[in-house]
């Protein structure tokens, strides 16, 4: 897990389409512990829809934060 003071070294939206979603993935698994961020399909099908099931769409990714500071590293991520 990374030094959360640390700034994000990419700007996430100065990258393209696909290439800034396996940015902001990989963001987020250098961020924060493996069991956190879920990705597979298998993981995010739980995810695809809230109250409303007529409009479903799989998440790109789910982070499940279990303290303050993986919050505040999610926002930074997030953010930027």
């Amino acid at each position: 897990m990374q030094n959360t003071d640390e700034p994000v070294q990419c700007v996430l939206s100065d990258v393209p389409g696909q290439e800034r979603k396996s940015a902001v993935v990989a963001a987020l698994r250098n961020g924060l512990p493996d069991e956190c961020v879920l990705v597979s399909e298998e993981e995010l099908r739980p995810y695809e829809c809230d109250g409303l099931t007529a409009f479903r769409q799989i998440p790109l990714a789910v982070v499940l934060p279990k303290t303050e500071e993986q919050v505040r590293k999610i926002v930074s991520i997030s953010i930027v």
